[in-house]
């Protein structure tokens, strides 16, 4: 019973995620298929259930409506032109990790009796790295959040392709250290350059509600607000463009209106 139930939350959680998962799904009972392995009954019921749980979302009013308030999914020229862009922007983010995993897998090869079948897991979480980015190709948005998905499916993948190789390093406590502080160095950076921003953008949420509070302590139920600008970084919650349309009816006026208690939030004319 666990198998379905888990495999609906998972295939309802994030759309291109869930893909990643079925096709790894896939790929596992393919894989054992061909080597006339048993498959237990629990694996096709969390496939099920992950494909249950991916139409369910997919086939959501509220998800249909964003698609075609963003503009729809579009015909094959459109989703050619938007894979394309995917390929584009994943060698130019993940460049420095592809380079990494290609030399490991040269590693691999050149290892004295390799077994071949042991490439079959990096290569399967790989393929869900790569499924999980393509699968944005249907969707009219891209917004940077959705990168988190394929970047842990490929390191997944990276570190599966490094066990293959059975090294056991013993690096010396002075690297380790240097290590730590290369990493609690970057991290700090990050965090200093991205906080303040972060702090804006909570910031103008909390004026917003605090306007929205005032109009409906007057009795107003037709709220107009102002949209709240993101900074651009990947970690704001909020986009650069605004988190709100100028038409009443857009999924993202009409969440917030429901958030508040409103029967409408308008976007402030500037």
């Amino acid at each position: 019973m666990a198998a379905p139930v888990g495999g609906i939350l998972a295939g309802w959680t994030n759309e291109n995620t869930a893909c990643a998962l079925i096709g790894l799904i896939a790929l596992l009972i393919l894989l054992r298929l061909l080597r006339r392995l048993p498959l237990p009954l629990w694996v096709w019921a969390g496939l099920l259930g992950c494909l249950v749980g991916l139409g369910l979302m997919l086939l959501a009013p509220g998800e249909l409506a964003r698609l075609d308030g963003a503009g729809g999914v579009g015909g094959p020229v459109g989703l050619l032109r938007r894979a394309l862009g995917l390929s584009w922007r994943l060698l130019r983010a993940f460049w420095p990790g592809l380079l990494v995993w290609l030399g490991l897998l040269w590693a691999f090869l050149r290892w004295p009796g390799r077994d071949l079948a042991r490439l079959a897991l990096p290569l399967g979480w790989l393929l869900a790295g790569l499924a999980a980015a393509y699968a944005m190709a249907f969707s009219p948005e891209l917004p940077d959040r959705v990168w988190s998905g394929p970047l842990v499916f490929f390191l997944i993948s990276a570190l599966s392709l490094w066990h293959t190789l059975d090294w056991k390093p013993s690096p010396r406590p002075a690297l380790r250290l240097a290590m730590g502080l290369l990493f609690a160095g970057a991290l700090t950076f990050s965090l200093s350059r991205t906080l303040p921003k972060l702090k804006t953008t909570a910031a103008a949420f909390e004026a917003r509600e605090r306007l929205a509070e005032a109009q409906l302590a007057q009795g107003e139920t037709r709220l107009v607000l102002p949209a709240v600008h993101g900074s651009g970084s990947r970690f704001d919650p909020a986009e650069a463009e605004g988190d709100l349309s100028e038409d009443p009816g857009h999924w993202c006026n009409v969440a917030l209106a429901r958030y508040l208690g409103a029967a409408e939030v308008r976007v402030e004319e500037n």
